[in-house]
């Protein structure tokens, strides 16, 4: 029965990966496909296989966008086995632009897909295993459409990717087949304390700003996004877990320029969650609250089902639209993580 539930799992995920791919997303959740906010994140779980799937459908006026990612992570344990040493390899895609799941209508004039494949080296700084750290790197392969008659770019809910320069009449122009490699670096430090745990971490993307534009001919660089989080663990008992985050998420850099692409997205995530860490349950429930920059509030839900899977559920609403222009987007997202776990193992 478990060999056909991942069996069947695998299928999803395949018929995923056939169909896109992606990377500067607007995710509600992005901690819940880790190696899109820091390659160093890949393998960085208490388990042998992590398969995950998510679906983002966002509102924003008259323009409805859906984001959609499937990935598959492996943790290699070293020889030596130590909770802090081992390589994470891992195939991440995600796309926009289409939904494959509810098939609601998409209204984002771009279409793109990006497909990455990371790897990631885990070890310890100190020998009581207090102090350690990740370092990761991910190259990417992407495509884009652009089709202007689908309606105008949003760049709060439209993803990143791609540019382009309006070459024919406003709401005609059509182009195909735009494509680029790209890659990205990321690295973290953990430290384990009693009762708790915190990683600090840094990830930049695009390190080699291609050119990314939907036109005929050539146009700027990609340019590069830097993520900076944290995450703090604390154990309130045997049974509670409460956890902090922290995300600062920074597109437009550029290396040549002093200046930020206007374009682009600037903004932070902030909240905490209380998870029921119970072993001895078979169904756990869970829930936490988030805030975008502030502007927007996001109550999320947790369930843990026989420990191996996880459904996280959340609403991201804006808390002002009038007042704060660049954050009226409405966000319902559902995550689907898959775990796989050596019997063996004592956590």
């Amino acid at each position: 029965m478990k060999m056909s539930f991942y069996s069947k799992t695998l299928v999803v995920f395949t018929l995923f990966l056939s169909q896109g791919y992606a990377q500067d997303a607007r995710l509600s959740q992005p901690w819940s496909n880790p190696t899109m906010m820091n390659p160093a994140m890949s393998g960085n779980f208490d388990g042998l296989l992590k398969l995950g799937l998510g679906s983002s459908w966002q509102r924003n006026g008259n323009n409805k966008v859906t984001h959609q990612y499937a990935f598959v992570d492996k943790r290699i344990n070293l020889p030596e086995y130590s909770s802090n040493k081992f390589i994470g390899l891992s195939i991440n895609a995600y796309q926009y632009g289409k939904d494959f799941i509810a098939g609601t209508i998409n209204n984002s004039p771009i279409q793109a897909s990006f497909i990455s494949f990371t790897g990631a080296y885990h070890f310890n700084l100190s020998m009581d295993e207090t102090h350690s750290m990740g370092i990761g790197a991910q190259g990417v392969l992407t495509n884009g459409n652009l089709d202007e008659r689908e309606g105008a770019y949003d760049k709060e809910i439209s993803g990143g990717g791609f540019e382009w320069t309006r070459l024919d009449k406003i709401g005609t122009t059509v182009r195909e087949g735009a494509s680029y490699a790209d890659a990205n670096a990321g690295a973290y430090y953990r430290y384990r304390g009693n009762g708790m745990k915190a990683e600090i971490g840094a990830a930049v993307y695009h390190f080699l700003n291609p050119d990314h534009a939907i036109k005929t001919d050539k146009g700027g660089g990609q340019h590069s996004r830097a993520v900076f989080h944290t995450k703090l663990d604390v154990d309130l008992d045997k049974t509670y877990t409460m956890t902090f985050r922290y995300i600062n998420w920074e597109e437009g850099l550029y290396w040549k320029s002093n200046k930020f692409d206007p374009s682009n997205i600037h903004t932070s995530w902030t909240g905490a969650e209380l998870a029921n860490t119970a072993s001895n349950r078979k169904l756990l429930v869970s829930g936490g609250l988030y805030t975008r920059s502030f502007r927007t509030i996001m109550p999320l839900v947790n369930i843990n089902i026989n420990r191996g899977i996880n459904i996280s559920t959340s609403y991201e609403m804006p808390l002002s639209p009038a007042r704060y222009g660049s954050y009226t987007a409405k966000r319902f997202e559902i995550s689907l993580h898959f775990m796989q776990f050596n019997p063996d193992w004592e956590y």
